[in-house]
């Protein structure tokens, strides 16, 4: 079954109008404007306020292997907006329908608004049992961009405590391969804060050294600090030749000659 052409420019009102749908392959609810389709999986695309999610290899391989087996049992759910085909719920069964080759899926067509969907994924947060901290995250991310909030107003708004929020969206700024592993609990948010603002490289390669050797989150900190000791040390190193009653300093940074100029109290 292959709908997508003739339902791929319209409207729900249109869907409603068209005299020419096959009633086999549309399934339409005129009170809770909603109808099943099949779209093209190239069509569908995310909406603006769904956050970016993580999945794991092997959940979705193991979920395209169901769907291989047994097809999308339950419909994606999408809304019409700005003439394309946004997701609602059901990231992951795309996802998984794609890995298993499928050109179309069952859709279930929505209208719902912004303000609602935003409602809508707020409500689910705050019902999750457990939820990651990067999920969590991008979830306060989302509403400080959607309602142009301060950390402050986002805390308030959800009434969670300020340092909470920003110790959360903080975690963002790691690489996107640590993330996934906080993302997929192979190491903990407290142990990758403490790397925020650090070289991407160096972070990737110790937060895997974390997980392989089991280190605590006192030495993660205790490594951390006396990396950034040595690297202040560093910027303020110089030396110095004595020669015919002349001292040359050598510095080897802005911050060096900085240092130097306080220490002899030069403008």
């Amino acid at each position: 079954m292959n709908n997508d052409k003739k339902f791929l420019d319209k409207s729900f009102e249109d869907l409603l109008k068209d005299p020419s749908l096959n009633k086999k392959d549309l399934a339409l609810d005129k009170q809770d404007k909603s109808a099943v389709i099949y779209l093209k999986v190239s069509k569908i695309k995310r909406n603006p306020f769904q956050t970016e999610k993580i999945y794991s290899e092997s959940k979705i391989d193991l979920l395209a292997k169901s769907i291989k087996e047994n097809g999308v049992v339950n419909p994606i759910r999408v809304r019409f907006v700005n003439n394309e085909y946004q997701i609602v719920t059901g990231e992951k069964r795309l996802y998984a329908a794609i890995k298993a080759g499928l050109d179309t899926v069952p859709v279930l067509l929505e209208q719902i608004s912004d303000e609602r969907l935003l409602e809508m994924y707020l409500l689910e947060n705050s019902q999750k049992e457990h939820i990651s901290p990067i999920e969590e995250a991008k979830y306060y991310s989302l509403i400080q961009s959607q309602y142009n909030l301060t950390v402050e107003g986002v805390a308030e708004k959800l009434g969670k405590s300020r340092s909470y929020v920003a110790n959360l969206v903080r975690l963002l700024n790691l690489p996107k391969e640590v993330q996934q592993l906080v993302d997929e609990e192979k190491i903990s948010a407290s142990h990758v804060r403490p790397l925020i603002g650090m070289d991407d490289e160096f972070v990737i390669k110790y937060a895997n050294d974390i997980i392989k050797n089991k280190i605590s989150v006192r030495e993660v900190e205790r490594k951390v600090n006396e990396i950034k000791e040595r690297k202040n040390k560093k910027s303020t190193d110089f030396s110095y030749r004595i020669s015919n009653n002349s001292i040359k300093i050598y510095f080897e940074s802005d911050e060096g000659l900085e240092y130097i100029k306080q220490r002899l109290n030069l403008k």
